[in-house]
């Protein structure tokens, strides 16, 4: 996968480090009277080395006990993000799902928090919805099935992330401003 998602983003950390790319399998549980685990998922992911990662987007597959699931994600996304997202959404009500491929990809879901309070009742309904959005996740869902043992895998993830490669560099557009994305 490495050599795939470094073509998507140079800056992707690839170095396969616990809590950085992949995910503990079991928590520390020395001082814990809780012994049980961690998560009952696990996941890789790929995003740039930065500190601030809540508000970058990043690739990522995980897998849980009787599912899949692979995407881009931009996950606690500043209120500069979002109110940046709001102000493309006024300038080009219409388009803009298409800048972040929203709609045009087969088996692609939009998984996102929202926000309860209504931001501006004054916007259509069908606009309404986009504005109450916290982040913005696009995900192929997947139950357990034999691709998940096989070759097929791989090959599935590499398609999928090429597909939203084009999202992933729009949404750090809108993250910076219009700005290009700068090693951080």
């Amino acid at each position: 996968m490495t050599e795939t998602m470094i073509t998507i983003e140079s800056y992707f950390e690839i170095s396969p480090v616990i809590n950085k790319m992949i995910s503990r399998i079991c928590r520390d549980t020395r001082f814990s009277k809780d012994k049980s685990l961690y998560k009952n998922t696990m996941w890789i992911i790929f995003k740039r080395q930065n500190k601030y990662w809540e508000d970058a987007p990043a690739c990522f597959f995980e897998i849980f006990p009787d599912s899949y699931r692979y995407g881009m994600g931009l996950y606690s996304a500043s209120k500069e993000t979002m109110d940046r997202f709001r102000e493309m959404i006024d300038k080009k009500p219409k388009r803009f799902p298409k800048a972040i491929l929203f709609h045009s990809k087969p088996r692609l879901f939009v998984e996102v928090d929202k926000y309860k309070q209504i931001s501006d009742e004054n916007k259509p309904e069908e606009i309404q919805d986009w504005y109450q959005k916290r982040n913005l996740c696009l995900v192929y869902n997947r139950m357990i099935d034999n691709r998940l043992f096989s070759r097929d895998l791989v090959n599935d993830l590499i398609f999928g992330f090429k597909l939203l490669a084009p999202s992933y560099h729009n949404i750090w557009k809108l993250k910076l401003g219009g700005k290009q994305p700068i090693s951080t």
